[in-house]
């Protein structure tokens, strides 16, 4: 099983914990491109050292960039994101 490490803010670390949170976006860059070709199985996220949360990954996509309006302003200037999907 490949597993990568991602950081991720406290607020969506909680969602993803109490599963209301089904998909994680980062933006598509060459770094996550490069991360996201070894076709992780697994992610491990974590907000600072510790706690860690790891989730299995359903499926990872490159889709249009929807997001109209995010307390996250760094996707709303790319075009494309990766959707991380979760089971």
């Amino acid at each position: 099983m490949n597993t990568i490490t991602l950081r991720i803010k406290k607020i969506y670390f909680d969602q993803l914990q109490h599963g209301t949170k089904k998909v994680e976006y980062r933006k598509f860059t060459d770094y996550y491109h490069k991360l996201f070709s070894t076709n992780p199985s697994r992610i491990k996220f974590h907000y600072q050292k510790k706690p860690r949360l790891t989730l299995n990954v359903k499926e990872i996509k490159v889709i249009k960039n929807i997001l109209e309006k995010s307390d996250r302003p760094l996707l709303l200037n790319t075009p494309k994101v990766y959707a991380i999907y979760f089971y």
